[in-house]
């Protein structure tokens, strides 16, 4: 065998092996292509790493999460754009039966805001008095933080409270809840 097939099919192995991995890394995340390049990790957090996220960003949760508990909307979006090569600078904001609108985001909230998003943070959400900071998303799984009463909903899978009161570790995921609990889906 010449020299030229032999480089040819060390080649050919090569980029077989990355189709293969990206082929299994777009499984793992339900074909979700978008998620490869938003999640920092392609694995999804676990109960101990979140844990270990909330016990190293206390200060910039409690600090935001007081913040927008404080205002005068009954939801709240604040999406991470620097995720898509945008400025953080806006919110979205909506008052009971109303349409979101956007505003700024108040300059006192900018900076933890950044924090956050550069730590791992994707979204964060206040809806009624309770705190969604999500930390990993597929199309079909988000997992992340909540702040505020013990978080019950139909599509949450796993629940449990974090090392500090009031705040919980999530697992949200339609398919399997509709699988583990069909109950909740009459």
């Amino acid at each position: 065998m010449n020299i030229l097939k032999k480089v040819s099919i060390v080649i050919i192995s090569i980029l077989l092996v990355f189709l293969i991995s990206f082929v299994l890394l777009l499984l793992a995340n339900g074909g979700d292509i978008l998620a490869l390049f938003l999640n920092k990790s392609l694995l999804p957090p676990g109960y101990n790493k979140t844990n270990t996220f909330l016990i190293n960003n206390l200060d910039d949760l409690s600090f935001i999460s007081k913040e927008l508990s404080e205002m005068d909307y009954n939801h709240i979006r604040i999406i991470n754009a620097s995720l898509y090569g945008e400025e953080i600078s806006y919110m979205e904001v909506k008052q009971n039966d109303s349409s979101y609108e956007t505003v700024p985001i108040p300059d006192n909230l900018i900076n933890s805001i950044k924090i956050l998003f550069k730590n791992g943070i994707q979204l964060i959400v206040y809806n009624e008095g309770n705190l969604n900071f999500v930390l990993w998303q597929t199309m079909n799984e988000s997992r992340g933080i909540k702040y505020g009463t013990e978080p019950y909903g139909e599509q949450l899978i796993d629940v449990k409270p974090l090392s500090n009161n009031n705040w919980y570790y999530y697992v949200h995921n339609y398919e399997k809840a509709k699988e583990l609990y069909p109950e909740r889906f009459k």
